[in-house]
């Protein structure tokens, strides 16, 4: 699940646990091994479709219209808009039929 971090947060709390999000605190390089986790999710929200695709996510849950470029690589790689209440959007991705 892509998120950013306030519905990371939330999505914790209800028991999901996100697959990339934007926290920083958690992806830091020298918290987490040397990984750049924050430098993907930097990627994904700016729409960047092979970021999108390594994540290998089936759900984005992030606030509706804060990442315009997320929603068209979203489109463009096949996930459905499922859910947009004006606060927060989710996309799921389609199975190839």
């Amino acid at each position: 699940m892509i998120c950013d971090i306030d519905v990371g947060s939330e999505l914790e709390l209800a028991g999901y646990r996100p697959l990339l999000d934007t926290r920083a605190e958690l992806f830091c390089p020298e918290l987490n091994g040397g990984t750049d986790a924050w430098g993907q999710a930097r990627s994904v929200l700016t729409g960047d479709a092979a970021a999108i695709g390594e994540t290998g996510a089936d759900f984005a849950v992030f606030p509706s219209g804060a990442y315009p470029a997320l929603e068209k690589a979203l489109t463009g790689l096949g996930y459905a808009d499922i859910y947009d209440d004006g606060c927060f959007a989710a996309y799921a991705d389609r199975p190839v039929p």
